[in-house]
């Protein structure tokens, strides 16, 4: 049996550029501290292969101080031994990160688009990989590949794109996986689709990131731990997910019907934030729905402010007027007259429209009032 750990798309070194220097750092250091938590997981853990399957490093050029932090981690775990499969982000090139500095003497790089074997002898086990060698790949390497052993676990590791036949980061169809002949395909680049899956004999899947790095990559992040083995021909996979995200990005509906102040919306998402456990980990984008007094307009970073345990709270406001209640209807100024226009769409339009109505109902009351947009 081969117990193997299969993780994907670190993004160590992420430039982060469009936030302020001291949340860029935080965020460069919740990835790196992931990297770390699997590493120690490793040790514990005595784990004997760890799949890389591409953009370990966010660009092919990380900074010395990262690829430093990562050798050590590679040379801490030096029973472990690490396979890496450059990706889109990290390609292979001639003078980047993986041709240039070496990694540590348990640390295997593929190196051509052409998928090469490396044969674990003592494991009756052969790992098969390719890299990217430039920012994009249309070709798909999978259809070169046949394993030379039928009777050893076959591993493919692989970066490349199931969610499209026109991607240009090497597109992999489930035909692909089909034919191959690997048992089990250790998939990257896709960092919201993690699960492990059947196709006739082979396993596949993605691990998705090791670590959530914005509201795009919601939810636990980490690996797989997989237990692989084969016994009188037969090919078996135990695998489990194992999260090493330090900080996670997680999305929470909250109705506030009825509520009519900022006051009361932000204890109202304090308390879900209770009930759920959240705290310094979690970074939360509330989406408020419901109805909503048409004159009551929730303000996006006065209810932040408020929000208490949480390191980032980012509030999108989905709530609809309570025309029912609205004393707008009889409000002879320029605000009322702008209601009753929108009224119509608002009773009686489709759901894109009442929602549309509904954000405009909100523009148009603020721009009046003389309110920052921004706000809302």
């Amino acid at each position: 049996m081969i117990r193997l750990l299969h993780c994907a798309d670190l993004h160590i070194d992420s430039p982060f550029s469009k936030y302020p220097p001291s949340v860029r750092e935080k965020k460069r250091e919740d990835v790196m501290s992931s990297f770390r938590a699997m590493i120690e997981y490793i040790i514990s853990e005595k784990i004997e292969i760890c799949l890389i399957a591409g953009d370990l490093f966010d660009s092919e050029n990380p900074s010395d101080a990262s690829r430093k932090e990562v050798r050590a981690g590679f040379e801490r775990a030096s029973g472990c031994r690490f396979f890496i499969s450059p990706g889109n982000h990290d390609p292979y090139t001639e003078n980047g990160v993986y041709a240039t500095f070496n990694l540590g003497e348990n640390v295997t790089v593929f190196n051509s688009e052409h998928i090469a074997r490396v044969s674990l002898a003592p494991l009756e086990a052969d790992i098969y990989g390719y890299a990217f060698t430039c920012r994009t790949m249309k070709s798909n390497p999978l259809s070169e590949l046949r394993v030379a052993n039928n009777g050893r676990i076959n591993i493919l590791l692989a970066h490349g794109d199931t969610s499209s036949a026109i991607s240009d980061s090497c597109p992999i169809s489930t035909s692909d996986i089909m034919e191959c002949g690997a048992d089990y395909v250790a998939l990257g680049h896709l960092h919201n689709l993690p699960g492990i899956n059947k196709i006739n004999e082979t396993y596949y899947g993605y691990s998705g990131c090791l670590c959530g790095r914005d509201f795009g990559e919601l939810g636990e992040k980490g690996a797989y731990l997989c237990e692989l083995s084969r016994e009188n021909g037969f090919f078996t996979c135990n695998s489990v997910f194992v999260p090493f995200g330090v900080h996670k990005y997680l999305q929470e509906e909250a109705d506030i019907s009825g509520l009519a102040d900022d006051e009361s919306v932000a204890e109202r998402l304090n308390e879900i934030s209770k009930i759920n456990l959240w705290a310094e980990d979690c970074s939360v984008r509330f989406k408020l729905v419901g109805r909503v007094a048409s004159e009551y307009i929730p303000h996006k970073n006065a209810i932040s402010a408020m929000t208490r345990g949480l390191r980032d709270v980012e509030i999108k406001n989905e709530t609809t007027p309570d025309i029912k209640s609205c004393r707008l209807e009889n409000d002879m100024t320029l605000r009322g007259e702008f209601f009753r226009m929108l009224l119509p769409m608002l009773e009686s339009g489709t759901p894109e429209e009442r929602t549309r109505a509904a954000a405009a109902l909100r523009l148009g009351l603020c721009a009046m009032d003389g309110g920052n947009l921004d706000e809302i």
